[in-house]
């Protein structure tokens, strides 16, 4: 699992609540709620809690799920009344459904291979009610590869805290890259986090849904952070 998820969880969330609007996600997931008259959602890859603590506040029935045990910890912190489970969001098992279950920030690009995704959104399926909303983010395959052929750089600063990534193409499991990148408060080297990341082409997405008992009904823009990405919304098949 990604360091930046584990001891560098605490790090996470103070940078990436300066990087995400979690404001403008939680309106975006909001809407999608009243759109459909839903009352209960459960999140997958909830993180640190910010979008949970929106959500329990507008008092909505929230559920969250995180392979972390220290995000979760610091989920559990931040909000307490919420339902927020150690999990995987490939094989969970809550014994209940929901309204909507979301994958939020672009969490499915940790899923590299296709069996993956398979049993993540057949888990989905399982887990939604019969006229319930899949509603998740994922990375732009064919904006991104266009011209993505040699490592990229980026430098980040958050308060006390700075970030310096590269990005190297690696098409060994499909449409994905290596995610190299250092972490510093101040002058002082604090963790290192390695990850491969995956993005998505659209007919990719929509057939590994329609294997699962899913059907792609509506994909939407979004203003991405660093990588060009959409919504994209689903339902059972029926």
């Amino acid at each position: 699992m990604s360091a930046l998820y584990n001891e560098l969880a605490k790090v996470y969330d103070q940078m990436y609540q300066q990087l995400f609007d979690y404001d403008q996600e939680f309106a975006f997931y909001h809407q999608q709620l009243q759109n459909a008259t839903a009352q209960s959602v459960l999140e997958l890859g909830c993180g640190t809690g910010n979008l949970a603590q929106r959500f329990c506040a507008a008092g909505y029935d929230y559920w969250g799920i995180d392979l972390s045990e220290s995000m979760v910890e610091l989920a559990r912190q931040r909000v307490p009344k919420a339902s927020i489970h150690a999990a995987d969001m490939c094989s969970f098992e809550l014994g209940r459904t929901f309204d909507m279950i979301c994958i939020t920030g672009r969490s499915i690009s940790y899923l590299l291979h296709n069996q993956d995704v398979e049993q993540c959104f057949a888990s989905v399926a399982r887990h939604l009610a019969p006229q319930g909303k899949f509603v998740f983010d994922a990375i732009d395959a064919a904006a991104l590869f266009d011209d993505f052929h040699q490592t990229r750089t980026d430098e980040i600063t958050v308060g006390t805290y700075r970030r310096l990534s590269r990005s190297t193409p690696n098409l060994s499991t499909g449409w994905t890259w290596n995610w190299v990148s250092d972490y510093y408060e101040g002058d002082r080297l604090i963790g290192q986090d390695e990850v491969t990341l995956r993005a998505f082409l659209v007919e990719e997405l929509r057939l590994l849904l329609t294997r699962n008992g899913l059907t792609l009904s509506q994909i939407l823009d979004k203003d991405a952070y660093a990588w060009k990405d959409a919504y994209f919304i689903a339902h059972k098949k029926r």
